[in-house]
């Protein structure tokens, strides 16, 4: 068995710097509401190395795994770098007060409902000699898109040994209200929120459209004309995140983990969270406290359209049974089936009652 340890380095934190990107994934119902919702076709996204909470959870002696959980949010993908001045010391930790994480890397002393404690983790400067190597990028996982080269390797010493990365990794579920609100009126747009932009994305097959928008305390706006391309979601996103005080390489990263999920059809916003929401939602501990410490946590809340409803309810009237009407569904809109169907439910009469039966046939 591997042994580590760890022996305090010295450094000015006042020179440590740390930058953070992640996802938070809300649906909106028709009148605006964060849904409850699984991401039914959940793939094997993440390399076999990561930890998660069926595996090495605390409660891993019971059955059941990050598909069982039901909440309005996803926590999708924060990961945490670190540009110390020389090889340091830090103790770092996030708490969760309204979900669980599920999966983190490298190995933490403490996970679950409440947040992730790494303990004491040790950061190397990019290129240093002493830098442990980090697991081998195989496969096509999203997760190795996110390591910035300019970034520090993280050592923590878990329960088998050393384990490193160039980044802190974790993500989570959880039920709380967002700040930002959208509600679709046919081919208007009400969106309420904290001051500062939002890109409001639509696609349909090839067809694009986005739109700028300055938020307050609400504003109403047309839907994106689908006469825009790739190239304009691309920009109007990388100018977002830029203006949130990450790193280019860092931007990069986090565009090109996300880019075939965000920019994929349907209509969608995205926008910053407000540094103060950010801090009250996910609460992050490192200590000693850095110079500088960005933290970017865009909100995206996906929209069940009108017409989106429409398509899905004529699916479930004509599938034989509720198990061929979930399938259905399912196929239509494999990661958001759920809420669709739950935006269904809420509108009652027959087809509601199509939409309750068939949720009840639905399977993680």
């Amino acid at each position: 068995m591997m042994t580590c340890w760890f022996a305090l380095a010295h450094a000015s934190p006042d020179d440590l710097i740390a930058h953070e990107w992640g996802t938070f994934t809300a649906v909106a119902g028709v009148d605006g509401a964060a849904l409850d919702w699984r991401p039914l076709d959940a793939p094997a996204d993440l390399p076999p190395f990561v930890h998660t909470i069926d595996r090495h959870g605390p409660d891993r002696d019971e059955v059941f795994g990050k598909g069982d959980l039901i909440g309005t949010v996803r926590m999708e993908t924060p990961v945490i770098y670190f540009y110390p001045p020389s090889v340091m010391d830090v103790e770092v930790s996030v708490t969760f007060p309204s979900g669980r994480v599920t999966e983190w890397y490298p190995w933490a002393e403490e996970v679950g409902e409440g947040g992730v404690d790494w303990g004491t983790v040790r950061l190397f400067p990019s290129a240093h000699r002493e830098a442990p190597p980090v697991p081998p990028a195989e496969g096509d996982s999203h997760y190795f898109t996110a390591r910035v080269p300019e970034a520090a390797t993280v050592r923590v010493c878990g329960r088998s040994g050393s384990e490193a990365e160039d980044f802190l990794f974790y993500r989570g579920v959880g039920s709380f209200p967002l700040s930002l609100r959208a509600v679709v009126l046919g081919d208007r747009l009400q969106l309420s929120g904290p001051p500062g932009d939002a890109v409001v994305f639509e696609r349909q097959g090839n067809q694009v459209g986005v739109e700028v928008v300055r938020l307050g305390s609400f504003v109403e706006v047309q839907r994106p004309t689908l006469d825009d391309d790739q190239r304009d979601a691309f920009a109007a996103t990388r100018r977002l995140l830029t203006a949130s005080g990450l790193y280019p390489a860092e931007v990069e990263a986090m565009l090109a983990t996300w880019d075939d999920d965000w920019f994929e059809d349907g209509l969608r916003v995205f926008h910053v969270l407000p540094r103060p929401e950010t801090d009250a939602l996910l609460p992050l501990r490192i200590e000693p406290a850095p110079g500088e410490l960005v933290r970017t946590l865009v909100g995206r809340v996906e929209i069940v359209t009108p017409e989106r409803r429409a398509s899905l309810m004529a699916a479930l009237r004509r599938a034989p049974d509720a198990g061929a009407g979930a399938e259905a569904v399912a196929r239509a809109w494999p990661r958001f089936a759920e809420p669709a169907l739950r935006s269904i439910e809420s509108g009652g009469g027959a087809d509601g009652a199509l939409a309750s039966a068939a949720l009840a046939e639905l399977r993680p």
